[in-house]
């Protein structure tokens, strides 16, 4: 989004369009599980995200994606997530023996905690790199940034 538009409320869009269907269709998602056949819910909605991220990567790779678009598609890709996560956690125990449950449910939130720390130190790994100039490689996030001023406002977000 920061090379079709670089205003910070387009930027920041992404996120909201991502996050924005988990709020808003998570209760009747979770009721549409119960009821529907979850198989052919989680199915239809991984489908979904295929020939929406295949549609992506198409419109990106012919350079038609507009910024418009894209917090389109992203939204579709959030509101098929959204309806997928509570049928994915109705079928964990059905697939895991009952004894090791309690791991399996830890294990996936450990994955939720490390998806987050994992932004957290992006953040950190370009403070070292640009305010100590130290001889950590910078990831493309710092790369792509517009240096410290950017570094500096991040911070205030963690």
């Amino acid at each position: 989004m920061a090379t079709l538009d670089p205003n910070p409320l387009m930027v920041a869009l992404v996120q909201t369009a991502t996050a924005a269907p988990m709020f808003l269709f998570s209760l009747p998602a979770g009721a549409i599980a119960d009821i529907v056949d979850r198989p052919k819910l989680l199915i239809t909605g991984q489908s979904c995200m295929c020939i929406l991220t295949a549609l992506l990567a198409v419109l990106i790779w012919g350079q038609w994606i507009a910024a418009l678009l894209l917090l389109l598609l992203v939204y579709f890709l959030g509101v098929s997530k959204a309806f997928i996560s509570p049928a994915w956690q109705a079928v964990i125990p059905n697939m895991v023996p009952s004894k090791e449950l309690k791991q399996v449910i830890t294990l996936n939130g450990i994955g939720v905690n490390i998806r987050c720390a994992k932004t957290i130190e992006d953040q950190y790994r370009c403070n070292i790199y640009y305010l100590l100039k130290a001889t950590i490689p910078p990831n493309n996030f710092c790369l792509t940034r517009g240096g410290l001023g950017d570094v500096l406002k991040g911070n205030s977000y963690i």
